[in-house]
């Protein structure tokens, strides 16, 4: 029914336009001139021979050479359009199913505008095996060619149609579970809402795989969800607003054994913002109408444009290799690009700029090009920055305007082109678009200050700057006001920026620095005992105060404990020094005397006095003067003694002691005296014993040094114990009788 109806349209001079499929033998009219046609065309590594001439109406048909195509193997093909000058887009179909129609879902290839078109094409295994099946390729001048534009009469002012005959053959059946597979997909971030074309890295080569596609937006392990209705070897994803992962199970049906794609992920790309400076010359993109990324936009695709090369028409990049334009021929409209969002600040004044490029002819159908901003991508509240009118360039012109925002937020650059309809210029290229905040104009006064700006060596410096926003010293520090301790003569250079504008500022202080006195102190002696005076002579400055309060240059001191004493030195400059002297004072020696009679001892009696607590001692009395630690003496009369002791430092201590002489008279009775009479122990502390060898009574008495009598004893034995227990520390004396004789014995008491 499909054919005869087609066929009726035909007999009617009825255009197929808008249909979905033609049958194979329509031959759709086009026009070859100026060369602007299919040059040269390649698939499968066959080459076309023949066809580089227009045939009648912009249609050839080709019976030789036929390819041959097996199902499911991917086939290299290539072509050359326009006379590699004119950009043309480009289209391949096969009669699948061998029903002597095109339809719009047996196009296998579409290729956007270009000069040359490449790629790969696939027979799906879903068409049907055979021989000398018709294939079409068609090439349209700036146009981009859908499915149901197989048989389109004048699909664009030049276009070119071609058939081919091509040998279908199915694989061989599958056997076992299919080879290991991936999953290819876009290597770019494709765009909010945009789709992606998904397909197997490795092409099965047999026939009777099934294959179920499936997406997670987890992880490339899954979970997975199935997709219904995906059961080919390539998979066109709907919009996409975030990342997902996406997998194939290929089965093979005989047998049924299965195996999972590796997954690959769809990456979407976020939203592009910047910031001041801007720059965007296109060398980014990687095709022909490519944006710079998915936050620009155009009000027309087909009037909109990018490309990566040189074109016809003066069309080419003003740097680089990449550039946009606005086709104009014979257009009657008004057209924007508009720019991602771009972060501008009020306050700042920026200058923004493009360069654009006419054809040489000088033609006036551009009315109008213009820079302009908003804070949407919009022609809602857009705002001129710079414009040309009419605009008309053989060479790349630079146009640039200043311009503030009122108030700080993202904003977007609007680059517009209008055309009147006229004949004339067919494109406008523009590249090189750049936002900048210029330092010239937008000047910010660093101001810096010191706190003084001469000062003493070792003084310390303040200094503070103000005007912009970040600073940096010489010194290597950050922050508005720093200080420092210069030695010399400094120069402080501190540089700041405004940071909405990334313009730098840099003023500098210089610091005199004069010298400090060289302030020295000496001291007679360091290390002194307590009491011996010390001079102190201070040295290198002009003026001099001391911690003693003294303004002079000598002082001398007699320190009893350790000191330190300070000087503050001051020079011509106004300068001071500091200094300190410590006076060590070591302590005198604590000299102690004692007697070997301590109470009194009898007048012409000989006793001992010994020193201690010094190194060294003298001995010192009205006729005595002994140098040694112990002295003898034997004086009549109660008699102090003087002891002077040095220690290792060569400090001295001082002691007295005094030995009361007793004249002993009035003692003895008898000048007789006894023989063989003992007194032990004695010294004693409390007991001792007389022992006399007689068997005649004896008396015993006991006095003190001044002759009263404390007890008295009489005895017949050889031992008589005595007791001064209860007596005082001192000398006493026994006194025995016996038969007429007398003998006095002292004892000591301690």
């Amino acid at each position: 029914m499909k054919k005869i109806l087609l066929s009726i349209l035909s007999i009617v001079g009825i255009s197929s336009i808008g249909y979905s499929q033609c049958a194979i033998t329509t031959s759709p009219t086009g026009n070859c001139s100026y060369g602007i046609m299919i040059n040269a065309f390649s698939l499968a590594g066959v080459a076309s021979t023949g066809n580089n001439s227009c045939g009648s109406g912009g249609y050839n048909f080709f019976s030789t050479p036929v390819r041959t195509l097996l199902m499911g193997q991917a086939y290299p093909y290539s072509a050359t359009v326009g006379s590699g000058y004119y950009q043309m887009g480009f289209a391949i179909w096969i009669d699948l199913d061998n029903d002597g129609q095109y339809a719009a879902s047996e196009m296998l290839v579409t290729s956007n505008q270009a000069t040359s078109h490449s790629g790969n094409l696939t027979v799906p295994f879903t068409a049907t095996p055979g021989t000398n099946r018709r294939m079409r390729i068609r090439a349209a001048y700036y146009t981009n060619i859908t499915g149901s534009n197989a048989c389109t009469n004048g699909l664009a002012y030049f276009n070119e149609t071609e058939d081919y005959l091509v040998d279908i053959i199915a694989p061989p059946p599958c056997a076992g579970t299919p080879s290991a597979n991936a999953v290819n997909g876009p290597t770019y971030q494709i765009c909010p809402n945009g789709t992606a074309m998904l397909g197997l890295a490795t092409t099965y080569t047999t026939f009777g795989n099934t294959y179920q596609w499936q997406s997670s937006t987890t992880s490339s392990v899954g979970p997975w969800t199935t997709i219904g209705g995906a059961n080919s070897t390539q998979y066109t994803t709907p919009a996409l607003t975030s990342n997902i992962y996406y997998s194939a199970i290929v089965t093979c049906t005989n047998g049924n054994a299965t195996t999972l794609a590796s997954a690959f992920q769809v990456s979407v790309a976020a939203t592009t913002t910047n910031s001041v400076p801007y720059f965007e010359g296109f060398e980014n993109i990687a095709f022909n109408n490519q944006l710079p990324n998915c936050s620009w936009s155009v009000t027309s695709t087909s009037n909109c444009r990018t490309y990566t090369q040189t074109l016809n028409a003066n069309r080419q990049p003003c740097t680089g290799s990449r550039y946009a334009s606005f086709y104009t021929y014979y257009v009657n409209a008004t057209n924007h690009f508009y720019s991602n969002g771009i972060q501008l600040y009020s306050g700042v004044t920026y200058s923004a700029g493009l360069s654009f490029r006419t054809e040489y002819y000088g033609y006036t159908n551009v009315t109008g090009f213009s820079l302009l901003y908003g804070s949407s991508q919009s022609t809602t509240g857009l705002t001129s920055i710079v414009s040309q009118s009419p605009a008309a360039s053989a060479v790349c012109k630079l146009m640039s305007g200043t311009f503030t925002v009122p108030s700080s937020g993202i904003y977007y650059l609007a680059i517009r082109a209008t055309a009147n309809s006229n004949y004339g210029t067919q494109y406008l290229s523009w590249d090189d678009l750049f936002v900048t905040a210029p330092c010239s104009i937008n000047n910010s006064t660093l101001a810096l200050s010191a706190s003084q700006t001469t000062v003493c060596k070792g003084q310390a410096v303040n200094l503070t700057a103000s005007g912009v926003d970040t600073y940096t010293w010489n010194t290597g520090a950050n922050g508005a006001s720093i200080s420092d301790l210069p030695n010399n003569n400094t120069t402080y250079v501190v540089v700041g920026t405004n940071t909405l504008t990334g313009c730098t500022f840099t003023n500098s202080q210089y610091v005199v620095v004069n010298d400090s006195p060289n302030l020295v102190v000496f001291a007679s002696n360091a290390v002194v005992c307590a009491g011996q005076p010390v001079n102190l002579t201070a040295f290198g400055a002009t003026s001099y105060t001391w911690s003693t309060g003294s303004n002079s240059s000598f002082i001398t001191v007699t320190p009893t404990a350790n000191a330190t004493y300070n000087i503050v030195g001051g020079n011509s400059f106004g300068c001071q020094a500091t200094a300190a002297q410590l006076i060590t004072v070591s302590p005198s020696p604590v000299v102690s005397a004692v007697s070997s009679a301590p109470v009194s001892m009898c007048a012409g009696e000989t006793q001992t006095l010994t020193g201690s607590g010094a190194s060294t001692y003298q001995w010192a009395a009205n006729t005595l003067f002994i140098v040694a630690p112990s002295a003898l003496i034997s004086p009549n009369v109660t008699t102090t003694y003087t002891l002077t002791g040095v220690n290792a430092q060569g400090c001295s201590g001082v002691t007295t002691i005094t030995q009361v002489v007793d004249p002993c008279t009035g003692l003895f009775e008898s000048t007789t005296t006894l023989s063989g009479v003992k007194v032990f122990p004695n010294p004693t502390a409390g007991f001792f014993t007389v022992e006399l060898n007689s068997t005649f009574d004896k008396t015993i008495e006991l006095t003190d040094v001044s002759g009263r009598l404390i007890s008295s004893t009489t005895s017949k034995e050889g031992k008589v114990n005595m007791s001064v227990s209860h007596l005082a520390n001192g000398i006493y004396y026994v006194k025995i009788k016996s038969n007429d004789a007398v003998e006095v014995i002292k004892v000591v008491k301690q």
